[in-house]
């Protein structure tokens, strides 16, 4: 799930350089508004980097006593 949020916000972020090479940026609202999407773009995908990381940390390696033996062939 995290995954999925951190490509929509990559995906969200990649909408801003695509809009001011549109012209958007030189309508004063827009910009405004275009630099406010990219800082809450740009805070949420920093976010879930962190809670993915920390996962990672938190997770580690499963070992062999958890796994079954009869699901993967190479604990046999």
């Amino acid at each position: 799930m995290l995954v999925m949020l951190l490509v929509l916000s990559v995906a969200m972020l990649t909408v801003v350089p695509f809009a001011l090479a549109a012209g958007l940026g030189a309508d004063p609202v827009v910009r405004q508004r275009l630099s406010a999407f990219a800082i809450v773009f740009t805070v949420l995908g920093g976010i879930e980097i962190w809670l993915l990381a920390r996962a990672r940390r938190r997770l580690g390696v499963v070992s062999s006593s958890w796994l079954r033996r009869g699901w993967w062939p190479d604990t046999r």
